[in-house]
């Protein structure tokens, strides 16, 4: 998988945060609703983080590509944070936010089928196939 395929996760995870907010509004108690909504709304925002840094890992400089390495760290800490202000001080049901904080993992699956049954390759950005024994000049006899 490539950057790209953390894009669609993104995408996907956000979309899904949507339907799952309307939904909970609709049918669930007011804590419930929230706990939902506030735990797809920290890993959505943690899921463009991580995109944001391996794009920066991928394309940019040495020194950016340091630079983005040690912003994990402090990105992790920073949602570890959220979470915990969220079930702290906000009115919300703790299960109903760890099911809510538990959504991009839907993402990730959907994603990894949609990958696999592409043909798992399709979408790399790695274009170079393995040389076959006959290319190593010896015709297929070795060394």
């Amino acid at each position: 998988m490539n950057p790209d395929g953390l894009a669609r996760i993104e995408r996907l995870n956000y979309a899904l945060t949507a339907l799952l907010a309307a939904f909970a509004w609709l049918v669930a108690p007011w804590p419930v609703a929230l706990g939902l909504v506030v735990g797809a709304f920290i890993t959505s925002l943690n899921i463009s983080a991580i995109r944001s840094l391996i794009q920066r890992l991928f394309r940019g400089s040495q020194k950016g590509k340091a630079g983005a390495a040690l912003l994990m760290l402090p990105k992790m800490l920073a949602v570890m944070a959220a979470a915990y202000a969220a079930l702290r001080f906000l009115p919300i049901d703790p299960v109903a936010f760890a099911v809510g904080f538990s959504l991009f993992f839907v993402s990730i699956a959907v994603e990894t089928v949609r990958f696999v049954l592409n043909g798992g390759g399709s979408d790399s950005t790695d274009s170079a196939s393995p040389a076959s024994p006959s290319d190593d000049g010896t015709g297929g006899q070795g060394a």
